[in-house]
């Protein structure tokens, strides 16, 4: 069950070979129905819970996903039929529907931001481009600046655990044992830079400076 000390819980959907979610479904009590699934087929669900009292924007202050269960949807009925989608006969032309996408900040986990607006295909480039004044922009992937990335996020949970997201406390812990991180991460800087190979690793785990995400390993989330 979930926890009691918990006051919400998002179902994670997978197909049934995907590492990572499909779609999520919030909840403040169980049992959850999921709709508009595909019939007939296979998925995994798991549950994360948000502990009470903790920051509830970020992602990593939510718990870890519990053990996965494998669901099988129910064949379609021959009776159902889908429905076209159509505006309402009150349109008037000055709306307009739109597919649009949003990536969560500093989280490879839904970051729950309000005010992390969304921008339809044609915009995702420059939406995605996060560049400071000298034309140095947050990568695409992790692994253009901290090659080792997985490996760097092991180590630093692993000397100093519990310190994610502790800002300049979780930073001293790093640095008091900077050779076991560098022999890992690769060479880190204190200061709001990406120079070295360790910078942006270490300052995304303790949530310094300005280290935003990397797309590819974060959850797009799709709206309309």
């Amino acid at each position: 069950g979930a926890p009691a000390d918990s006051d919400l819980h998002y179902v994670e959907v997978y197909s049934a070979e995907a590492m990572r979610p499909f779609a999520l479904v919030t909840t403040t009590q169980f049992p959850v129905e999921i709709t508009n699934l595909a019939p007939g087929s296979t998925f995994r669900v798991s549950v994360r819970s948000h502990p009470r009292g903790s920051l509830f924007t970020w992602g990593a202050s939510w718990s870890s996903p519990s053990p996965s269960v494998e669901c099988t949807t129910a064949a379609a009925d021959t009776l159902t039929r889908t429905h076209e989608h159509t505006p309402n006969s009150n349109f008037t032309g000055r709306s307009k529907f739109l597919r649009v996408y949003r990536i969560s900040e500093y989280a490879f986990e839904p970051d729950f931001l309000r005010n992390h607006d969304a921008a339809d295909a044609e915009s995702m480039p420059l939406y995605l481009m996060t560049c400071d004044n000298t034309g140095d922009c947050a990568p695409w992937s992790a692994t253009d600046l901290t090659p080792n990335w997985e490996q760097c996020q092991a180590a630093v949970s692993s000397l100093c655990p519990s310190m994610r997201g502790q800002g300049f406390d979780c930073m001293k812990c790093v640095d008091s044992h900077r050779s076991e991180v560098e022999s890992v991460c690769g060479g880190y800087s204190d200061g709001d830079t990406t120079a070295g190979n360790g910078s942006f690793g270490v300052h995304w785990h303790c949530g310094v400076g300005w280290p935003e995400s990397a797309p590819e390993q974060g959850v797009i989330q799709e709206f309309c």
